[in-house]
This record gives C-alpha cells, structure tokens and sequence, in this order.
C-alpha cells in the first residue's frame, strides 16, 4: 500500500445517499498494519460511520496478515461500511485453494490456506463481485480491479450498484452452491479444457 493510498484530504469524493464520504483504496496485498493505519486515519478524519470504504481489490498476497486483512475487510463489508471487488491476488487465492494452480514462493497467503474457514474464505471471494458503479455527485463511477473493455457501458445492469448508489445498507452475497474446498459443486463435473484439432 503506498502512502499516498493513505491520503486523506478535503478534496476526497463526496456523493454518498448517507451522507458518507467515498474513499477508494487499492492493493492492501496482506499488510495490515498499514491497513489497519489507514482505517485508524479514516475514523479520526470522518468518525467511524462518516465513510464508505470501496476497495479495488487485490486485499490479500505479498504483505503478512492476509487472514487478518480478510476478516477486516469482511466485518466492515457485512456491515455496510465497505465496498470492494474482487482482484487477480483473490482469484490466485481461490486457484489454489481450490488446487487449480500451485503455491508461489512469493505467496503470502498460507494463514488463509491453513485456516480452519478456510472454505468460507473461499466461498466469501467467489462472492466478491468483478465491479461494482455508483455515483460521485452527479458523476457516475464504475469501480473494477484492473480495466475494462473499451465499449463497456455504465448503463448496462451487469454490475452490482454500491451501497451509496443504492441508498441502503451492503450486505455481502455468495452465488452457488457450497462445495468442499478442490471439489466440483454438486452434481458437476470438473470443467477440462478440450483440444480443438481443425483438419
């Protein structure tokens, strides 16, 4: 997390049907003593329930308190408090809880892996959505990780609106079914990719 992240000023985004200001921030990657810095700053500048935070995912990896950082982000999502999407480090998280790909050496998230939730973890991530639009005055935003496709429109209903476009409290929603951790859902066979031969 850099420190301009950290920024809090008066410019910041004003728009929420609260009344709470919008602070956007990115790649907290697992360090939770920053992260935790950052949430100590925000309630001294704004009170505890004067801001909405909306995080542009990549919360886990690199820092040493993912576990920590996921159960933060959690509480104040639950809470209708924060906003995030899901980003590349959530995705590699799940890849390989799920044993689709292999632990890096430079993963840090073996706190969530050993976990004894370790499956809700899972469960929680394949929840987050990929976007989420709202609105800053009369601007209208929309919030994703990395980018998206140049003739993506706002106005398309794809996205799941934030708590302050909505007017009304966030309540975090997993979609399907429950599974074993490295288990197909029920009734489902594994997906495998096919070689496609053209003659």
């Amino acid at each position: 997390m850099s420190e301009t992240t950290g920024h809090v000023g008066e410019d910041d985004a004003r728009g929420a049907a609260d009344g709470r200001r919008l602070v956007f921030v990115g790649d907290v990657q697992g360090c939770i003593d920053e992260f935790d810095e950052l949430l100590a700053r925000l309630r001294d500048a704004f009170g505890e329930d004067g801001f909405t935070l909306h995080s542009v995912g990549d919360v886990v990896n690199r820092g040493p308190g993912t576990l920590r950082v996921l159960e933060r982000m959690r509480e104040l999502v639950e809470a209708g408090r924060a906003v995030n999407v899901i980003g590349n480090h959530e995705l590699h998280l799940v890849m390989v809880a799920l044993e689709l790909r292999q632990l890096g050496e430079r993963d840090t998230f073996d706190d969530v892996l050993e976990s004894s939730e370790c499956e809700d973890w899972v469960d929680w991530l394949r929840g987050r959505p990929l976007a989420v639009t709202g609105e800053i005055g009369d601007s209208p935003f929309a919030m994703v990780h990395a980018s998206v496709h140049p003739e993506w429109k706002l106005r398309r209903r794809t996205v799941r609106k934030t708590p302050a476009a909505r007017g009304g409290a966030h309540r975090a929603r997993t979609r399907g079914r429950r599974h074993r951790v490295g288990a197909p859902a029920a009734g489902r066979e594994p997906r495998r990719r096919r070689a496609r031969v053209d003659p």
